[in-house]
């Protein structure tokens, strides 16, 4: 019987019932439960269960407002048809999962050792004092002190040329794209990516009707498409465009009219080398929306992306951008202005840099002692992660899960490849998280 796997952790900080609850979302989408399923009565999973009604009683009623759970009168609870996908690996960490995180390699981690908490604290304090917070609503396009703030901040570290009036702020990529869709031409609504592309930006795009097509950077002579995706180098271990590519690239979207979305999710993290120039500061009449964020600079929580728009794709501006408010929290763009003017964020980053190149050189060097030939490995361009792909075989389906229920948190790219970042991990702590890593191999 299904529920007779449920054990729960008394011990657990998490509640009988979201115990219960979450048990039941994993039997859905792992399959085990199947729609039109019914679930034994109330009195039966008290009794099987040995916990309470009212513990039984909550958890049903929220799968059923959550529209796991269909409930019938006088029939009992069923399985609703989600239409999910099941047996695929696509809920990773959605549940909640009661193992602890030991060691988190993930690329998205922040390093916490290196996240200035006391100036961005002091950033905050002074933001609360500014009588903007209380109006009702702000401007679609973000505060200007931010965007100018950004214009400055964007040519100084990535060359990007432009003014506050090109900025648009907004709560993350997946906030700004439908802003960008809305002014991007719409006669031919076709949008190529390069390599592997960004999965959600894709569904963004699809969503709005638009066909999506993948090439790469040599192929970019053939690609019809009026608008093209490209992205940040650390996706996928892309290598940097050389100068003579970089201008070949320029050339050839102008001449075939197209316009170009330049992710520069990463672009600030060279260890080993100056990072290049943005595209769009080689060349900032050309029609290029420059795209960024402050996730990886300080911290995922902080909801502030934000693009360059060419001169182009501002003239209707204000007339399409007002339909939409301003998702980004106005006490947290004010605390990044004056984070920004007062030249922090800059010390960071050399911070950072400094501390990841210790732990790159650790996690490196450890991983060919204790795994000798089993990976190939490389640096990210980003400096902030190893990519470590196998010499023989591929991984299993199930290996992140699997890694998962370890304590261990990776990034897996395909079949053969993972990513190892190094933010997520204090440097006190590397040794003894790549002996765990390399020891949970097999």
């Amino acid at each position: 019987m299904f529920f007779s796997e449920l054990q729960f952790d008394v011990k657990s900080k998490t509640p009988l019932y979201k115990q219960l609850e979450a048990f039941i979302i994993s039997g859905i989408r792992d399959g085990k439960l199947q729609v039109g399923f019914k679930l034994p009565s109330i009195r039966n999973l008290v009794k099987t269960l040995a916990i309470s009604k009212p513990t039984v009683e909550n958890a049903l009623r929220h799968l059923v407002c959550n529209g796991y759970l269909t409930v019938k009168n006088k029939s009992g609870y069923f399985v609703a048809d989600l239409g999910l996908a099941l047996n695929q690996n696509f809920y990773e960490n959605q549940l909640e999962n009661n193992t602890p995180i030991l060691f988190d390699f993930r690329d998205s981690a922040v390093d916490k050792e290196i996240f200035p908490i006391t100036l961005w604290r002091r950033a905050i304090h002074r933001a609360t004092k500014s009588n903007t917070i209380f109006s009702a609503y702000r401007n679609p396009q973000g505060e200007f002190c931010l965007r100018n703030a950004i214009a400055k901040y964007a040519f100084n570290a990535r060359g990007v040329s432009c003014s506050a009036k090109q900025v648009v702020i907004a709560s993350g990529m997946q906030a700004l794209i439908p802003i960008l869709i809305n002014l991007l031409p719409q006669e031919d609504k076709h949008i190529a990516f390069e390599g592997k592309g960004f999965p959600q930006l894709e569904i963004i795009f699809k969503n709005h009707g638009w066909t999506i097509e993948y090439f790469q950077l040599q192929q970019l002579k053939k690609i019809k498409a009026r608008v093209i995706y490209i992205g940040s180098e650390i996706n996928g271990g892309r290598r940097r465009l050389t100068s003579t590519e970089r201008i070949q690239f320029l050339k050839t979207i102008q001449e075939n009219n197209q316009i170009v979305l330049e992710d520069d999710y990463t672009g600030e993290f060279r260890n080993h080398s100056e990072a290049a120039s943005s595209l769009q500061g080689m060349n900032p009449s050309a029609n290029i929306v420059y795209l960024s964020s402050f996730s990886r600079l300080l911290t995922p929580t902080l909801r502030i992306s934000f693009m360059v728009l060419p001169l182009s794709l501002i003239q209707n501006l204000d007339q399409k951008i007002r339909f939409y408010n301003q998702s980004a929290s106005t006490l947290e763009q004010l605390a990044l202005s004056d984070f920004l003017n007062s030249g922090y964020l800059p010390r960071h980053v050399k911070a950072l840099r400094n501390q990841c190149t210790h732990k790159m050189f650790s996690l490196k060097k450890l991983i060919e002692q204790l795994a000798p030939n089993l990976f190939l490995i490389q640096e990210a361009p980003s400096g902030l992660a190893l990519l470590l792909e196998l010499q023989q075989g591929t991984f299993p389906v199930d290996f992140v899960t699997s890694m998962q229920s370890k304590g261990i948190c990776l990034k897996q790219i395909s079949e053969k490849t993972i990513v190892l970042g190094v933010t997520g991990i204090p440097l006190n702590k590397i040794n003894q998280a790549t002996k765990t890593f390399i020891a949970s191999l097999t």
